[in-house]
């Protein structure tokens, strides 16, 4: 490089050697040669910054990518429960950025940001059937027990056998074998709320039946 002072980007952790040449307008030269030892460090990957409504929580994860021993720690301002866990829940009551550190054993230090943006709109409720049991072959009925016009529910269409999927107050489940029907619902800020049913597929009714008996004309038994 010609400039004066260049920028360079290591690809990894080592020692390199950076030599300088110089040459004066007379014709004469000299030049250096320096070794740069470039020490390991974290590479922190944190999500997408997120939305929530007031009340709601959320996982934030921090992915650390490191070749060497690393510690990790959340800003303490945030009052996360635990601060040195790669995976951490926070509910906070406005918009807040959650930073990490880490510092690797080489003594290098690394610095990320997410941030969680606060609607002040309360999130929407989801009230569920209760789990249930159908005959194999069979159908049943399950529903969203505080179903509102106004928000939008989807439910998995990974899980086979629903005759409807998309904003359905009441569906038939017709499954194969036992599944959880999972739902979420969004309202217009976008926050959600997820749950499940699980539904059971009996196979088998055990013979609830007493033996045949013989009783005389005239006389009583009890079936029991």
């Amino acid at each position: 490089s010609n400039i004066k002072d260049p920028i360079t980007t290591f690809s990894g952790s080592g020692n390199y050697d950076v030599s300088l040449s110089a040459i004066t307008d007379k014709g004469c030269q000299s030049s250096i040669l320096k070794t740069i030892q470039i020490l390991p460090n974290t590479l922190i990957a944190l999500p997408e910054d997120k939305v929530i409504c007031i009340g709601d929580s959320i996982n934030i994860s921090a992915n650390i990518i490191s070749n060497t021993p690393y510690q990790l720690k959340w800003d303490s301002i945030h009052q996360i429960s635990c601060d040195t866990c790669e995976v951490v829940n926070v509910k906070p009551d406005t918009s807040t950025f959650y930073y990490v550190n880490t510092q690797a054993e080489s003594g290098c230090i690394n610095r990320d940001s997410i941030k969680i943006t606060v609607i002040p709109e309360p999130g929407p409720k989801l009230q569920l059937s209760s789990d249930t049991i159908v005959c194999v072959n069979g159908f049943i009925e399950i529903s969203v027990l505080n179903y509102d016009n106004n928000l939008k529910y989807v439910w998995d269409q990974n899980d086979a056998g629903l005759d409807c999927y998309k904003d359905c107050p009441k569906v038939k489940a017709s499954p194969n074998e036992d599944t959880y029907y999972s739902i979420v619902v969004t309202n217009s800020f976008g926050c959600f709320k997820e749950d499940s049913i699980l539904v059971t597929v009996e196979r088998s009714i055990d013979d609830f039946l007493i033996p045949n008996r013989i009783i005389c004309e005239g006389a009583q038994t009890t079936l029991a």
